[in-house]
């Protein structure tokens, strides 16, 4: 599976924008069932996601597949890896991350 690391603006769309709600395909899965799925993500978990699609609720593990999810801003490819960890941890990390990246005068507390 081909590594895909997030860039800081899509880090910050994810953690601004949360996953569920968002329609999401799956692009690339060690798994070859889970290859092409589409649906809304109802609900994330520490390893799983899971998708409403037009054939009910699928239950997808993260660290098995790279997801295209359409936000307003675009659609961003996502490493289910980069995605392993509950939703509220992962915004916090994130932040950090991004807020280090900052010029000083942009660093807000």
């Amino acid at each position: 599976m081909q590594k895909i690391k997030l860039n800081s603006h899509e880090m910050l769309i994810i953690a601004k924008n949360g996953l569920i709600g968002f329609e999401a395909e799956i692009v690339n899965a060690s798994d070859r069932s889970l290859m092409g799925l589409k649906g809304k993500i109802i609900d994330e978990t520490l390893k799983t996601i899971t998708l409403e699609t037009k054939n009910g609720r699928k239950i997808v593990p993260k660290d098995v597949v790279t997801l295209s999810i359409a936000f307003p801003d675009g659609k961003v490819i996502v490493n289910g890896n980069d995605l392993l960890q509950r939703p509220e941890e992962r915004i916090k990390k994130w932040w950090r991350k991004i807020k280090r990246g900052l010029p000083k005068w942009k660093r807000h507390r």
